[in-house]
């Protein structure tokens, strides 16, 4: 072991010199990992959760309204909605559902609570209920 430690004029290495290598070494294999498809990784780490572009996030607000129109082809819900407190003032407006299955849960005429989401200006209804 002495003789892979020794350097070139036969001398042990510094202290100072071992620890640089090992602080590499560490800091190459840690680069290297984080490098790894998660595949490759197996079961080390949890696979990282989809992320959205910088400055765009998800806004949630709730809201209480009557539905006006279910149009399937469209994948619209046309709701007439009290104030959507910090969002909007209360109008009759279209959105698309998160799940299209959501439409199948009401008809025109319902009383509902909603849930939406705000991503980069799309609104879209996550969750309804009826009251």
């Amino acid at each position: 072991m002495k003789d892979i430690l020794k350097v070139r004029n036969g001398s042990s290495p510094t202290p100072t010199f071992v620890s640089v290598v090992f602080l590499f070494v560490l800091v190459f294999s840690i680069s290297c990992r984080k490098g790894m498809s998660p595949s490759s990784r197996g079961a080390m780490e949890p696979s990282p959760q989809p992320s959205l572009p910088l400055g765009v996030s998800i806004k949630t607000y709730h809201g209480v309204g009557t539905i006006q129109e279910v149009d399937r082809k469209k994948n619209a819900i046309k709701i007439d909605h009290e104030e959507i407190t910090g969002y909007m003032p209360a109008m009759s407006m279209d959105y698309h559902p998160h799940d299209p299955a959501l439409l199948d849960a009401v008809k025109v005429g319902d009383r509902i609570e909603f849930t939406l989401e705000d991503m980069a200006g799309i609104a879209t209804i996550t969750e309804i209920k009826k009251r």
